[in-house]
């Protein structure tokens, strides 16, 4: 089964292609095409559609932060003209892709190793500053400052969906919709 993604950008890219493995023990193949910020999923999103079908895509996900957004529901809706696709699901990464890095310790704690401290707290879903967190982290380690690419690229390598699920609500659904929508186990 190959399925399309539509993502905000390159570090939501370079998260998924990091964890290719992941996806191709569940026999799943994947293109993505990222977009400049979640203005250009929403606004772009029947053309990456079209796009993703003709390269023979059978699930496209759209994969979108919620940032400063009240609830799941209304970043939903931001996505309402392509919502009811058979083909299509909406993925609400809460807060952003971020506190999902954060929600997998191990893969925190093998970047900056045992001299510094991280636990994450029950869930990572509603951390408004994650990105600095992490920023933060890996300057105190390494004494200098990374990129959003840079932190997605050093931590996605160590990244697990089976060990983060469990401090995320929206990476477990995430989890739960390539599982049960997708009919792989």
């Amino acid at each position: 089964m190959k399925i399309g993604f539509v993502v905000e950008g390159k570090s939501d890219q370079i998260f998924l292609e990091s964890n290719k493995e992941w996806f191709e023990k569940k026999g799943l193949d994947f293109l993505i095409i990222p977009c400049f910020g979640k203005p250009g999923v929403i606004n772009h999103a029947i053309k990456h559609l079209k796009s993703l079908r003709l390269k023979g895509c059978d699930k496209i996900i759209f994969l979108i932060d919620r940032d400063k957004d009240k609830c799941v529901p209304l970043t939903t809706q931001r996505l309402e003209h392509v919502r009811k696709e058979k083909d299509v699901i909406i993925c609400v990464v809460s807060r952003d892709l971020e506190c999902w890095l954060l929600s997998d310790s191990k893969a925190i704690k093998k970047i900056i190793g045992k001299r510094y401290k991280y636990e994450p707290p029950d869930f990572t879903d509603d951390i408004k500053n994650a990105k600095e967190i992490i920023k933060n982290l890996l300057k105190k380690k390494f004494k200098i400052s990374f990129s959003e690419i840079e932190i997605a690229e050093k931590v996605s390598k160590h990244f697990s969906f089976e060990r983060a699920k469990e401090k995320n609500k929206s990476l477990k659904r995430f989890v739960n919709k390539i599982k049960q929508c997708l009919n792989v186990s």
